[in-house]
Parts: C-alpha cells; structure tokens; sequence
C-alpha cells in the first residue's frame, strides 16, 4: 500500500523535528567533545607506547572511536557547526574540508576554544 503523504506535507511537525534533530546532534557532540578532551588529558599520563593497550583495557569504545573524539576536540571547530553532527563533522575534518562552504543556518555562539 503507497501512502501518497509525505513530511513536507506537514511543514510545521518538519520544522520541529529538523530542529529537534540539530539540537540533538549538537548535544552529541558536546559530548563527544568533552569526552575527546578527556581522553587528550589522560593520554597525557599514560607512558609512550601504551596509550591503546590501556585504552582497550579502560574503555567500551573502539579505538578508532577514541581517536575521533579526540580528533575533534583537538580542531576546534566552531560551536556554530555542531548541529551537523559528529559523522559530517568527522568526514569534514578528514577531508579537510572548508565548513564555510556549506550554506548553513549558523547558531550565533562564539568559537570554542582549548582551556585547559
């Protein structure tokens, strides 16, 4: 059965729900961001070469999901491009990519910055 309705045939319920979804993945990664400067913090600590057997015995995370966070904590994106959420922002980051490419409706909040 075809239904012949679709979201934008409720422009309303569209609009909170792209909201909800940017606010979501800013929060995601917030998150992940606070997690990444952890992990900077603690690898700090850690002796030379032991860095992933300590990861792999401490955390239920991938290493390649550490390096992530870390990754982006370490690039200071600005705080006004985390609404696109931590995949786009990660494929950003190894591409390289300029975010001023995008056409985007930026939050107005100033650029984070390392403190600590």
């Amino acid at each position: 059965m075809h239904c012949d309705l679709t979201l934008n045939d409720f422009p309303e319920i569209k609009k909170t729900f792209n909201d909800l979804n940017k606010e979501t993945n800013y929060m995601f990664v917030a998150r992940c961001i606070q997690t990444g400067d952890l992990l900077n913090k603690l690898k700090s600590y850690v002796p030379v070469g032991q860095w992933c057997s300590f990861q792999k015995q401490n955390f239920k995370m991938s290493d390649r999901t550490c390096q992530g966070y870390m990754k982006l904590s370490n690039s200071n994106i600005d705080k006004r491009y985390w609404h696109l959420g931590m995949d786009k922002l990660h494929s950003i980051l190894e591409r390289k990519e300029d975010l001023s490419i995008f056409n985007l409706e930026l939050l107005n909040e100033p650029r984070r910055t390392n403190t600590g």
